[in-house]
């Protein structure tokens, strides 16, 4: 099952490559600012979902994710039992 997913996820993610490839396409083509700011942002985006890029996150003080930092400090409090 999770097989199946797997392959549905990644014929996603070459669909949402392929329509972001012809936006950066057409916008280049347009060869004005607007167009071209287009095709840096799809290019970006595709970087993106590829796992080229990443979002910055919060961190806590010793660069660890910010979600591990709080689950750190929700084990010890009585909201967490």
């Amino acid at each position: 099952m999770k097989a199946r997913g797997a392959e549905r996820a990644e014929l996603s993610i070459a669909t949402v490559t392929k329509r972001l490839v012809r936006i950066a396409d057409k916008g280049e083509a347009k060869n004005d600012a607007p167009g071209l700011s287009v095709a840096r942002l799809a290019i970006m985006d595709m970087a993106k979902l590829q796992g080229w890029l990443r979002d910055r996150h919060e961190t806590g003080r010793n660069g660890e994710p910010l979600q591990v930092v709080l689950a750190r400090a929700m084990q010890g409090s009585s909201l967490t039992t």
